[in-house]
């Protein structure tokens, strides 16, 4: 069963099931980001492809999901990017922690 937001705002126990929900998604693309780096590692990308290639392993996600992780995952030391062209957003991955 879905949760509204008006549910989730007055029901802490959903607002807990959403925060569950969304740390599930986002690990799962990050998992599928991770993959991506290691099919790519030293291939130039267009963030766009990351893009495409999260929504097609993981469903419908957030424009910005594939990026955003991306630097989260850089963030965290799992990988690494070099940005080629940020006008073309072409990036290369130099580094995935196994």
């Amino acid at each position: 069963m879905k949760t509204s937001i008006d549910q989730a705002l007055r029901d802490p126990a959903a607002r807990e099931n959403g925060v569950r929900d969304a740390a599930r998604v986002e690990a799962a693309i990050a998992e599928t980001v991770t993959s991506f780096g290691r099919e790519r590692y030293f291939d130039t990308f267009h963030l766009s492809e990351l893009a495409e290639y999260v929504r097609t392993r993981c469903g419908t996600v957030a424009p910005d999901s594939a990026g955003r992780i991306l630097r989260a995952l850089r963030k965290r030391g799992v990988v690494d990017y070099h940005v080629v062209s940020r006008a073309e957003s072409l990036y290369c991955i130099t580094r995935v922690e196994d």
